[in-house]
């Protein structure tokens, strides 16, 4: 058929059918180029995710055994919808916490003002927290029987520089009473702290970090920026 094409060319005059032609032949090389690259990328995707596939699934060499890829997924899936859930649950009951999570999404800060947790100039808390307490609990408690882990750590805001004397104040008073709700809700005394943040005068802080395995005795090395 190329023949044929090449003497039709040869036998006329026109060389504008001829300019036509030379480029239709072209586009047609061009295709059949296009067509022939895509298969051998096809083969090369299929390849690159049956190794991938079989690598997650476990059934790689490698000498020591690995974390499956998915189940990493679901541990990171389930802080984060946590995470989510608890920040949610506070803003829509006090619409002035301020919350704040890391790019991991395993780190949660909820900051509240004092006038919305304790009864003026007492160390009672208002009954709205004993609610949101066991809310957040519940979904803790929920993140844990799946395997993960928790720590949380209470934290009365003041000013800079700011001392307290004695365990007698009233800030003191209110860490303790705090302290006291979230284990009365059952949440483990080796997983809570309590403490003081510079900078945060008159605010209250539950500080929340979610793991993906058991992370043994609490420490709180971390220092909040």
């Amino acid at each position: 058929m190329l023949k044929l094409i090449v003497e039709k060319l040869n036998s006329t005059q026109d060389r504008n059918l001829i300019a036509m032609l030379s480029l239709n032949l072209l586009l047609l090389a061009f295709f059949i180029m296009l067509t022939t690259l895509a298969d051998f990328e096809e083969e090369k995707a299929e390849a690159v995710l049956a190794s991938v596939n079989q690598t997650f699934d476990g059934q790689s060499s490698l000498p020591n055994p690995q974390a499956r890829y998915e189940e990493s997924l679901e541990k990171i899936g389930e802080s984060a919808a946590l995470i989510d859930e608890i920040g949610s649950l506070f803003q829509e009951t006090i619409p002035v916490t301020e919350v704040e999570e890391d790019s991991a999404q395993n780190f949660l800060r909820l900051t509240l003002p004092v006038g919305r947790v304790f009864l003026e100039r007492s160390e009672e808390l208002l009954p709205v927290q004993d609610l949101l307490v066991a809310r957040l609990l519940k979904g803790v408690s929920r993140f844990e029987k799946n395997g993960g882990a928790s720590e949380i750590e209470l934290l009365y805001g003041v000013g800079l520089n700011q001392t307290l004397k004695g365990r007698g104040n009233l800030v003191t008073r209110r860490l303790d009473s705090a302290l006291a709700l979230f284990e009365r809700e059952g949440y483990p005394a080796r997983q809570l702290s309590i403490g003081l943040q510079q900078g945060y005068a008159d605010r209250f802080l539950i500080v929340i970090r979610l793991y993906s395995e058991d992370q043994g005795a609490v420490t709180f090395e971390e220092q909040l920026p």
